[in-house]
């Protein structure tokens, strides 16, 4: 990773926000970042997936399920501001974020229902209750040497009212972003905001989609015409293919911005298939990196890319009941793996990628050695 001098935004996953210890790893590289920077926050590990039960519990009437989940998400994050030594701190709002969610869950209750912009206001709570707390530890661990500013990224990230997908508004948020956001990137300021959630016209919180931090961040990266923008996960950049098909999968390290978004739309599950949109015009790079080795390897996503890669990688995808591989890379279209697995059946190609139906068990390692073996 080479870290330059100006304005850097970071956005980090849930995964890298899970409990304390994994959240130090993210403060520990914020405080070596030139600043003013701005970093943005997706909901701990599992938070959302969580909100999501406590709708259905509330919906069904479940109170034994919904009074489990909302003791698991209280605790949860109770602890982690206990074991980042910010508890006091960060009390009253983690309380009032708590009584906000379990006041969403009345009006689920008495509805019998659940509305998408009443299911986006109760996701909320999730980037909220992470970025309070990420926003004190970094002003305990900083002391006196940096100030970290708390913001509500709903007052600048306004969409329309495509509840659960909302499409932002970029000439608002432009003009939002130099009105709140450019005043406070001021000598040794950390801002620290939300991913994923946003506002419409109407008010309402809307979200921009599961996996939407990324887009947040590349977003505010444009409008705010950073320099570089750090996607932070637990994974050390852009694999191959999947480490869950093949353990030694290797990382990519340089991506256009048109294979990574290829590659996003096919099933690659560390990037937001929308993150690549908001920088290519001001061609602002993307590095993708692991919070738990942030000098080792990762991807750089780019205009242009110094390396030939006839193959980049390959994909699997859910596609109604059936699983899609996808091979990616401006070689894909040269030869038809359907002649070397049984269990490929081709069923779309495009100048950049080849996809497959599976109809039967693949030797995924022997594919991977086979396409990276491709001259």
């Amino acid at each position: 990773m080479s870290i330059q001098s100006g304005l850097i935004v970071s956005k980090f996953g849930g995964s890298s926000v899970k409990d304390a210890s994994s959240m130090m790893y993210c403060v520990d590289i914020v405080k070596k970042l030139p600043r003013p920077t701005v970093v943005v926050i997706s909901a701990t590990w599992n938070t959302t997936n969580m909100l999501e039960d406590i709708a259905r519990a509330s919906i069904k009437g479940d109170n034994d399920y919904l009074n489990h989940q909302f003791h698991v998400l209280v605790g949860r994050h109770d602890k982690i501001a206990k074991d980042l030594f910010i508890y006091e701190q960060v009390k009253d709002d983690l309380i009032k974020l708590y009584n906000e969610a379990r006041g969403y869950s009345l009006i689920l209750q008495s509805k019998r229902d659940c509305p998408p912009y009443l299911m986006d206001a109760l996701y909320s709570i999730g980037e909220r209750l992470s970025s309070v707390m990420f926003a004190a530890s970094l002003n305990y661990c900083l002391g006196e040497s940096a100030q970290s500013i708390y913001f509500d990224i709903r007052e600048v990230l306004i969409t329309d009212s495509t509840y659960q997908s909302a499409n932002p508004d970029f000439l608002k948020i432009d003009e939002l972003a130099q009105q709140k956001i450019k005043p406070l990137l001021v000598q040794d300021n950390i801002i620290v905001t939300q991913g994923f959630i946003g506002k419409d016209s109407l008010g309402h919180t809307t979200t921009l989609g599961r996996e939407g931090s990324d887009y947040t961040g590349s977003i505010l990266a444009s409008v705010l015409s950073a320099d570089q923008y750090f996607i932070w996960t637990d994974v050390n950049g852009v694999k191959v293919c999947d480490p869950k098909l093949v353990a030694t999968a290797k990382t990519i390290k340089e991506l256009t911005y048109d294979e990574a978004e290829t590659f996003a739309k096919l099933g690659a599950r560390v990037l937001f298939e929308r993150t690549m949109e908001p920088v290519k015009e001001k061609k602002i790079p993307i590095f993708v990196g692991s919070t738990k080795d942030p000098n080792g390897e990762g991807t750089w996503i780019k205009s242009t890319s110094g390396l030939d890669q006839p193959i980049i990688g390959f994909t699997t995808s859910k596609e109604d009941n059936d699983i899609i591989l996808s091979v990616v890379g401006r070689q894909a279209l040269s030869f038809d793996l359907s002649k070397e697995f049984a269990a490929l059946k081709q069923i779309r190609k495009n100048p950049l990628f080849v996809s497959y139906v599976l109809t039967g068990d693949v030797d995924y390692k022997r594919l991977y050695d086979l396409l990276t073996n491709v001259e």
